[in-house]
């Protein structure tokens, strides 16, 4: 099940990290740089959301004597927010919560390497459509 959620998640901040790329664009900076930093900034905290406090806000149980246990029971929201089987960071915590933010750590780090490897491909098929000459206009293509 941890699986499937890592994957989720992934899933989600690679959507989220395209749509605020194209956002972006329509945000008229000035230069490259200006662009590229509110971009990341705002991938950055996204992510960060998404990927760790969803988790935890989802799956920890909060008393009802503490501050945002009390803010909840007076929002009348106790039974929806911090209502997870975990009262604290135990075992049983990590083997379920912590397992799935690992594994979706771990497949947020293999993602750049896979599109490496489509770039290499891409250009290992280009090279042989080409002979494996550095000709641009050579091609076995027909037009």
């Amino acid at each position: 099940m941890s699986i499937v959620v890592s994957l989720s998640i992934s899933f989600i901040n690679a959507v989220l990290r395209k749509a605020l790329q194209l956002m972006t664009n329509l945000e008229g900076h000035h230069t490259v740089s200006e662009q590229l930093e509110s971009a990341f900034s705002k991938m950055w905290i996204l992510q960060y959301i998404n990927t760790a406090v969803i988790l935890l806000i989802i799956n920890n149980r909060l008393t009802e004597d503490g501050i945002i246990g009390g803010l909840l029971t007076t929002a009348g929201l106790n039974g929806v927010l911090f209502d997870g089987n975990y009262g604290d960071f135990t075992t049983a915590w990590y083997d379920a919560v912590g397992v799935t933010i690992f594994t979706t750590a771990f497949i947020n780090g293999i993602t750049p390497i896979t599109n490496i490897s489509a770039i290499v491909i891409s250009w290992l098929k280009r090279c042989c459509d080409r002979g494996c000459s550095s000709d641009n206009k050579k091609t076995r293509k027909t037009i």
